[in-house]
């Protein structure tokens, strides 16, 4: 393996999923470039849009909606007073903590280079040599395009780019230009306040609803959520179908179902596409921008060209450690230290899971097992590697186990979250389950070292034992 220090991989990102790989890359001893088009390392948790400056996806007050023990590295501990469910800010702070260890590490001095500032333009498949072109340009200059040649690419971007709307119309194109600035997707929302003493339609009920809602309701006159299913929605808010057509002359919204109502705004929380600019094969796309990313092996690997994988694509409960648990697979079978998979066997996995939904959307929940199913087969397919000899002195990168004490934790997440937002300004007091008075039925088993092959589940606070 100590050839890999003239192997080298291109990370297109720098955001979570991009340190995730880059971890792991550099513990199989590659020689690894980040490409972040952000002034700064951790993705849309810096609060910056894509290209740097303003129009990031954060908003005043975001929070995170899941606990902070859920989206965890396995070797980076959050800061013992980090709210169970940190704000934004915290969010980056742990990712450029997790940064700049990574950059102090032997492994970092010597093999990582991090050049933010910079934005991907296109990556080429180069038949002959087998690798890839890596064009880029800085962001802040003028400069021109930079071609430069990799042996291996690794996407760990692409899942906040592009809003995703519905695709029919009902009437939303005259209602914007009838009443600019009162419909919009929620990517550009920025705060509560000019919503006070409005009524306002949510669309959708995912993590971004409820936070964007929850905030809203505070101030706001009236708010619905356009549900095309009925499920639970926050307090004080209320409920209305899927929507059937918008008449933007008097800006009332008619429902499947409810009857109609007035509204002063609109937001849609209706998620985003998967959007890669990049990479080009003969001049085309190989991807086009939606909800389906096709030929992707295990959700990873690009099955005509293998030496390019993807991290952090799943939009499941637990992406930190889906992203680490992918990244520990990838590096391995870079480095050849597990077989890269063969022809036969990644169409066949494609076939299987397309002939068991043929709806299935590549890389989303719909198209993944359970959390723990899919982070403990990609665990288990690292620890097949043959023995890492990189010597004495240099560890090897763990892959992430998903215990029984995760699931245990996710089944009462709910709960945990109303607990904690019920103490008010005080709730960023409270930084583990048990200072909630929550004890879980299955404590995690790592804090008693009896984790399968000695690896530690990302669940434990060390500095909390399985109080978390």
């Amino acid at each position: 393996m100590s050839g890999l220090k003239n192997t080298r991989v291109a990370v297109i990102g720098g955001g979570m999923a991009g340190l995730a790989a880059s971890r792991s890359l550099l513990a199989e001893g590659f020689n690894v470039t980040i490409f972040e088009s952000r002034s700064q390392l951790g993705g849309v948790w810096t609060g910056e849009g894509l290209t740097g400056g303003g129009d990031g996806l954060m908003y005043d007050g975001l929070e995170t909606n899941v606990a902070r023990s859920m989206m965890t590295f396995s070797d980076q501990p959050w800061r013992v007073t980090t709210p169970l469910f940190p704000p934004d800010s915290c969010v980056k702070e742990y990712l450029q903590d997790y940064a700049n260890t990574l950059r102090a590490s032997p492994d970092g001095r010597e093999s990582l280079s991090c050049r933010v500032g910079t934005q991907v333009i296109d990556i080429r498949f180069v038949p002959g040599s087998e690798t890839w072109e890596v064009i880029s340009q800085t962001v802040y200059s003028l400069n021109g395009q930079e071609k430069q040649t990799f042996h291996r690419v690794v996407v760990a971007m692409g899942t906040f780019n592009t809003p995703s709307m519905p695709e029919t119309d009902l009437g939303r194109s005259e209602w914007e230009l009838r009443h600019p600035g009162t419909l919009f997707h929620s990517s550009k929302y920025q705060s509560a306040e000019p919503f006070t003493g409005k009524t306002v339609l949510i669309v959708g009920n995912g993590p971004s609803a409820a936070g964007i809602g929850r905030q809203i309701c505070e101030v706001a006159d009236r708010v619905v959520f356009s549900l095309r299913t009925d499920r639970p929605i926050i307090r004080g808010a209320y409920k209305a179908g899927p929507i059937e057509r918008l008449i933007p002359s008097r800006k009332t919204v008619h429902f499947h179902g409810t009857p109609a109502e007035r509204f002063d705004y609109i937001i849609y929380c209706t998620g985003f596409l998967y959007d890669f600019p990049f990479p080009s094969w003969r001049n085309d796309p190989l991807f086009n921008s939606g909800i389906n990313i096709p030929n992707l092996y295990q959700h990873i690997f690009y099955q005509p060209i293998p030496t390019l994988a993807f991290v952090g694509l799943p939009r499941i409960t637990a992406t930190f450690m889906i992203a680490e648990a992918q990244a520990a697979v990838v590096a391995r079978v870079f480095s050849r230290r597990l077989p890269q998979p063969t022809d036969r066997e990644m169409n066949r996995w494609e076939r299987n899971v397309r002939s068991t939904d043929p709806n299935m959307m590549m890389a989303v929940a719909r198209g993944l097992s359970t959390p723990d199913e899919y982070i403990n087969l990609l665990h288990n397919w690292s620890w097949q590697a043959r023995n890492f000899s990189r010597g004495p002195d240099v560890d090897e990168k763990l892959p992430p186990f998903y215990c029984r004490c995760m699931v245990e934790a996710q089944k009462v997440s709910d709960r945990v979250r109303r607990l904690y937002m019920a103490r008010g300004a005080r709730r960023f007091d409270f930084t583990t389950y048990g200072s909630l008075n929550i004890r879980l039925n299955i404590p995690c088993p790592s804090a008693r070292r009896s984790m399968p092959l000695g690896c530690s589940c990302a669940m434990v606070d060390r500095q909390a034992s399985w109080d978390i």
